[in-house]
């Protein structure tokens, strides 16, 4: 997660800047769809603008009225989508506290990963609907991994919940194999083969830590 979108998502969290950030984008969206219906009329008017300031002049401002127009959309579409995914949470977790603690915890995860809040958010949502809630450093770990691969992180999440079923297809997609071993489950990656308990809990802590593994090989 980029310093920019961290700044974005501070300037989100303010209610005012909001409101004052939707009226002014409003305001230009009106300016534009006014000239748009003019068109043609004003085109002596704009040649005539473009003669005395010049061309050059003339388009920087005109570039840098539309590129703050995408901003400022950009910005509220990232405030919804945020706001949706505390919406989201809040029912997930019970609490709007709650929600709001998990979207704090995964924009600190973002800093730390190659990988953005949305994504991580989506990875989370899954984990949560199924009865588990990472927490940063798991977020963290389970991303690393991913990255590493060359895999998204929700493809890892998705695949460490359908291990917790005893569907180990997915994992294969990452290097990891299993198989059955009495009452155990015997899963090898990067060449070392680990046995845990058959039961989701010991299946999903397994998975989340293997980022120790893929440190260990890459040193060895």
């Amino acid at each position: 997660m980029s310093k920019s979108e961290i700044s974005i998502e501070l300037l989100l969290k303010n209610k005012r800047f909001k409101k004052s950030l939707q009226e002014s984008i409003q305001e230009v969206q009106n300016f534009k769809n006014k000239t748009d219906k003019v068109g043609k009329s004003t085109d002596g008017w704009f040649k005539s603008l473009e003669a005395i300031i010049g061309l050059n002049t003339y388009s920087i401002f005109k570039d840098l009225g539309f590129a703050a127009l995408e901003l400022g959309t950009d910005i509220i579409e990232k405030s919804k989508k945020f706001e949706n995914y505390e919406s989201v949470l809040t029912n997930l977790l019970g609490s709007q506290e709650q929600a709001q603690q998990s979207m704090d915890m995964l924009r600190q995860a973002g800093s730390k990963v190659p990988f953005t809040v949305d994504q991580l958010t989506e990875s989370y949502k899954n984990m949560v609907s199924n009865g588990f809630e990472p927490t940063q450093s798991e977020m963290v770990k389970m991303s690393n991994l991913s990255s590493t691969l060359g895999k998204g992180i929700n493809q890892y999440t998705t695949a460490i919940l359908d291990a917790q079923k005893g569907e180990n297809e997915r994992l294969k997609e990452f290097g990891i194999s299993a198989k059955s071993v009495g009452d155990k489950i015997a899963y090898t990656f990067k060449g070392q083969t680990t046995e845990v308990d058959n039961n989701s809990e010991s299946i999903r802590d397994y998975l989340i830590e293997l980022e120790n593994v893929e440190e260990i090989s890459e040193t060895s």
